[in-house]
């Protein structure tokens, strides 16, 4: 839920270490937690501020601040950029979560973020 450190996966529930918000009419999540548990691999580079996922055959690699993304060979822009915000780095959920090959909902009334895996 937008503004709640706690998320749910399935029947389980996870303390996020930032709560997810909304900047932008775009709804922002802890990159992290929203690749793991697509079954990616996340690692992040300090000294460039870029975030690289990786999931199968796919690579993807996203500096902070920037809407171009970079997946596998090709240069993809985002319609909004990746976001560092103390100390954590927010990915808009939706773009990643259709490029790790599943479908994002988002309920307004409920302020919540449901992810259908494919």
């Amino acid at each position: 839920m937008i503004g709640s450190k706690t998320a749910y996966v399935g029947d389980s529930i996870y303390n996020l270490t930032a709560a997810p918000f909304i900047q932008t009419g775009r709804t922002y999540v802890p990159i992290r937690f929203i690749s793991e548990k697509l079954g990616a691999n996340v690692s992040w580079n300090q000294s460039t501020k870029e975030v690289t996922i990786q999931k199968d055959s796919k690579t993807i690699r996203w500096v902070v601040g920037n809407r171009q993304v970079k997946i596998n060979q090709r240069t993809v822009m985002s319609d909004a950029p990746l976001l560092l915000r103390n100390n954590s780095t927010f990915v808009p959920v939706r773009f990643v979560s259709e490029q790790l090959n599943t479908s994002v909902e988002y309920l307004g009334s409920k302020k919540m973020v449901i992810i259908f895996p494919e």
